[in-house]
């Protein structure tokens, strides 16, 4: 985007990164993941950190649920919490340098992966074949 309000502080959390040494892949991911959440924030009409709060961080969440990959499927679990991984590192980042008074992101709680059936399943054949024995 043009008026970034956000990259300055993208570019502090990733030199954070660099000073903690982190691998190269992990800071540009991060960022990458960082600009699509800053993307959707601006057009939303959210044009400053102070605006961030832990409703529009839910909202971010859904949106990810539910956007459509490029196979024309659901994003994973995983690469779901990944993204709101990212961004609550980025809040806590905010917070921990007094950028905003307080982490919207703190109570967000990641998807959960869903248990195959498949390990219900094979736990109940395993515990009748004991019973057989």
């Amino acid at each position: 985007m043009k008026d970034d309000p956000f990259k300055s502080y993208i570019d502090q959390l990733r030199q954070s990164l660099k000073i903690r040494n982190l691998a190269q892949r992990t800071i540009e991911q991060t960022c990458w993941k960082l600009t699509r959440f800053t993307d959707w924030l601006i057009q939303n009409r959210i044009l400053s950190i102070d605006a961030i709060t832990k409703d529009i961080i839910r909202s971010y969440q859904v949106e990810i649920y539910q956007t459509v990959n490029a196979r024309g499927r659901q994003n994973s679990v995983a690469y779901q919490n990944t993204i709101m991984s990212a961004v609550k590192q980025f809040t806590r980042f905010l917070y921990e340098r007094d950028f905003i008074v307080s982490d919207p992101a703190r109570d967000i709680q990641y998807a959960q992966t869903p248990k195959p059936v498949f390990d219900s399943c094979r736990f109940i054949f395993l515990k009748f074949c004991q019973n057989i024995q």
